[in-house]
């Protein structure tokens, strides 16, 4: 197996790039993301009867900002023209299903394995949603078009995991010291987690452009 560190830097500034001529699309995401997650704290504290359709409706928020912010970075930078016309979300759901159950074996195993295998899978929700394929299909070909490149696809899923780490202290705060700031806290770092799984949209959606068949390519990305 061999890795391609320079694509490290690459995905993550064209990213930046990329999200610039979208900013207040991505906005609109990070702030429909921000929101679900409020939703979603506040009911399972005091519901939590309804858990499992908060879950899945929390799920299904997620799985239609990951298609508008793929199609929003395609659009806006000019890969694809035109509105998206596909929106496989139960295919996305599915698929979600079978990568959540792999990252977790592996998580299981011993962490890295499981990072390795969600970095592989990076960009199987993009080749859903912009190619037509099946969501086994997807897998398969995110996992070949990685072999050298899933480097940066971990890096880019750990800036993601710190992120997510970071809105789990407020809760940490509210349990060992019974601070009232950890709910303003929690506010403040569901916002932030919210902004993570965007940029992580955007910058999937860049390492498939990057890895498409006919964009094999550096140079035809990031020049």
């Amino acid at each position: 197996m061999q890795f391609n560190p320079g694509y490290v830097p690459l995905v993550l500034t064209q990213s930046l790039s990329v999200a610039r001529l979208v900013p207040v699309r991505l906005l609109v995401a990070t702030a429909v993301m921000f929101v679900s997650g409020l939703a979603y704290d506040y009911v399972i504290e005091t519901r939590p009867d309804s858990a499992p359709l908060v879950i899945f409706g929390n799920t299904l928020v997620v799985v239609l900002v990951q298609i508008f912010v793929t199609h929003t970075v395609v659009s806006g930078a000019g890969w694809m023209a035109g509105r998206p016309k596909r929106y496989p979300v139960m295919s996305m759901i599915g698929q979600g299903i079978i990568l959540g159950l792999g990252i977790f074996a592996g998580l299981i195993a011993l962490v890295l394995p499981g990072l390795f295998v969600a970095s592989r899978w990076f960009i199987a929700a993009q080749i859903l949603i912009l190619e037509d394929v099946t969501a086994m299909a997807a897998l398969r070909q995110s996992w070949d078009r990685t072999e050298e490149h899933w480097l940066a696809a971990f890096v880019v899923i750990l800036v993601s995991a710190g992120g997510f780490a970071m809105s789990l202290a407020p809760l940490a705060l509210n349990e060992l010291w019974d601070a009232s700031i950890g709910h303003v806290a929690n506010i403040f770092f569901n916002g932030v987690l919210g902004a993570t799984q965007v940029f992580t949209f955007v910058a999937a959606t860049v390492l498939w452009r990057a890895l498409s068949p006919d964009e094999n390519r550096v140079s035809d990305i990031f020049d």
